[in-house]
């Protein structure tokens, strides 16, 4: 029969006929009734056992696949500065939350302190003031779209959109800057 295995190639019953006891009880089962209730016995043990050892090695499995993807997980949560979702101008940066409070003896920066170039400083001093106030607001504050659109009462599309103008419009300053 093709659906149907003999007893040399189940190996879960060559394991349990390794044993010498179990093949003697084999062997006496057919006119010996004992024998026959032994080896059942000694089988039902034999077959827990190897199914708790399957049941452990499956967890094993499951829960070293779920620490790993936990694990994986962690390290992404450290990149903050890779594209959220398809909007290639919000980072997970964008979404943390600025709330910290400062100490009373805090520097205050501006966005000139930080520009490394007396450049780019002078072609942060040339924008507008609305771009100057969502360069601001985005690097200093820390806002995010939504937040930066309410502070000057217009969409956060717009925002985004000047955000994303002024920022080439800085880098194409410093990649002139550097030919």
């Amino acid at each position: 029969m093709k659906g149907q295995r003999t007893l040399s190639e189940d190996r879960l019953l060559m394991s349990f006929y390794a044993d010498p006891a179990n093949i003697d009880l084999y062997n006496r089962k057919h006119f010996d009734k004992r024998a026959s209730c032994a080896l059942d016995r000694r089988f039902k043990h034999f077959y827990l056992k190897a199914r708790m050892v399957s049941y452990t090695d499956k967890l094993a499995r499951y829960y070293s696949k779920e620490f790993d993807k936990q694990k994986r997980f962690q390290r992404n949560q450290l990149q903050l500065d890779t594209p959220h979702d398809q909007n290639e101008d919000q980072t997970a940066i964008n979404f943390v939350s600025s709330n910290a409070s400062e100490p009373d003896d805090a520097v205050t920066l501006t966005i000139p302190d930080i520009l490394p170039t007396a450049k780019l400083q002078k072609a942060y001093e040339e924008l507008s003031d609305e771009k100057k106030n969502i360069l601001s607001y985005h690097v200093l504050d820390q806002l995010n779209n939504k937040e930066i659109a309410k502070r000057m009462n217009c969409s956060p599309q717009n925002v985004s959109k000047l955000k994303i103008k002024t920022l080439k419009e800085l880098r194409s300053v410093e990649a002139h800057g550097r030919n």
